[in-house]
């Protein structure tokens, strides 16, 4: 093959090339040739070009700092020169360019010009800017979130970032933790019993793994944590991690006790007063029948009226016993009627009468003279006087 069929054949490649802005310039940066790419990248046609200065398709910005020039120096000195930048098209709008400039040399190593390829790179510019962008916003909406610590681990459980929300729960600053095992946070017995490591174990099996329970901070203090841990894959279907997200629900959890003690107190409550309840009829039975069958005796009858005294006080704490219980679980319902008040005030007055006897104290009660009526209920009315 000669020469000219070698440049034939040059010549056809690159004007079959569409892709590629393929051209020449001369030493000084003037176009001197011109393929199809060019046309298509650029938008100008062979006869608008030729003999113009290829900076023609750079930014005003990059015109007043030199930039077309210092390629040509560059490519001039080290043979080559590789640039991504804006471009300018005739219609004067802007790509993303891909350049590559070759200095070429003739046969006696003097300098005849470059060869200058350029290729549109927008949309792969467009899409690395898209990405930049949701992984920008994703890392502001990590660093904001402040109620959820969540943060990565590698495949082996080791924490590989942290955010603030992870700080303020957790107490630890990122370069405290970041490499350490996230089994960190757990408590003794529990990482004694391989949890953290059953965490994972589960979360790769099952795709996701949720739990509650007590974690530790830095200042060796527990809160109540739920924990959600999602395993994450590549593209290759390789594990590259976990995701964590810890919210802590310390306080949730201090409700629930108390609710449950709540609960527990109110049973037992209701279980003592049931269990009280049932000796006292049998004792107000007996003295009833002592004082039915025995002989009049000033003594015995104290010693009975005594008896009695303190068995009726007996049922009235029974009974408020009950009526705690019932407050509690909002079982208590009122008994509304047209009642005189003193009737009322009197009652409470003899329920409370032997207590103020035995501790020698003295009551005085004054009543309205004309009746006082009023609409509800007798015994809570009574009870109320009474406390």
């Amino acid at each position: 093959m000669n020469n000219d069929q070698g440049n034939d054949r040059f010549q056809l490649l690159v004007e079959g090339v569409k892709d590629y802005a393929i051209f020449m310039l001369d030493p000084e940066g003037h176009v001197i040739s011109w393929n199809p790419g060019a046309e298509l990248i650029k938008g100008y046609r062979a006869e608008e070009i030729l003999g113009r200065h290829f900076s023609l398709f750079y930014q005003a910005g990059a015109l007043e700092r030199g930039w077309p020039e210092h390629e040509l120096k560059v490519a001039r000195a080290e043979g080559r020169f590789e640039d991504e930048g804006w471009r300018v098209r005739k219609d004067g709008s802007v790509f993303w360019a891909n350049v590559v400039i070759t200095a070429l040399h003739d046969a006696t190593g003097a300098l005849c010009g470059f060869a200058k390829i350029t290729r549109d790179l927008t949309e792969r510019r467009r899409q690395e800017e898209v990405l930049r962008e949701s992984e920008e916003r994703f890392r502001l909406l990590m660093e904001g979130v402040k109620d959820y610590a969540i943060f990565m681990l590698d495949p082996e459980g080791k924490i590989a970032s942290w955010n603030n929300g992870a700080e303020l729960i957790k107490g630890y600053r990122a370069e405290e933790v970041l490499g350490r095992h996230f089994s960190l946070f757990y408590p003794a017995d529990a990482i004694a019993r391989g949890w953290p490591e059953h965490e994972l174990r589960m979360a790769r099996a099952e795709g996701r793994f949720e739990d509650e329970g007590w974690r530790v901070r830095k200042d060796g203090s527990v809160f109540w944590a739920n924990v959600v841990i999602t395993p994450l894959y590549g593209s290759d279907k390789e594990l590259r991690g976990f995701a964590k997200i810890t919210r802590d629900l310390t306080e949730r959890k201090r409700i629930e006790m108390l609710e449950e003690a709540d609960l527990r107190r109110n049973e037992f409550l209701a279980m003592l007063s049931h269990e009280l309840r049932n000796p006292l009829a049998p004792i107000r039975t007996a003295m009833e029948v002592i004082r039915r069958v025995a002989p009049p005796d000033a003594t015995l009858t104290m010693a009975r009226e005594a008896v009695d005294r303190q068995v009726g006080h007996l049922v009235r704490l029974v009974e408020e016993l009950l009526d705690v219980s019932r407050i509690s679980e909002g079982r208590i319902t009122l008994k509304k009627e047209q009642i005189e008040l003193n009737k009322v005030i009197a009652h409470s007055v003899e329920t409370v009468r032997p207590l103020i006897e035995s501790r020698g104290q003295q009551l005085s009660v004054r009543l309205p003279r004309s009746p006082v009526w009023v609409f509800g209920d007798a015994v809570r009315l009574s009870q109320a006087v009474g406390n």
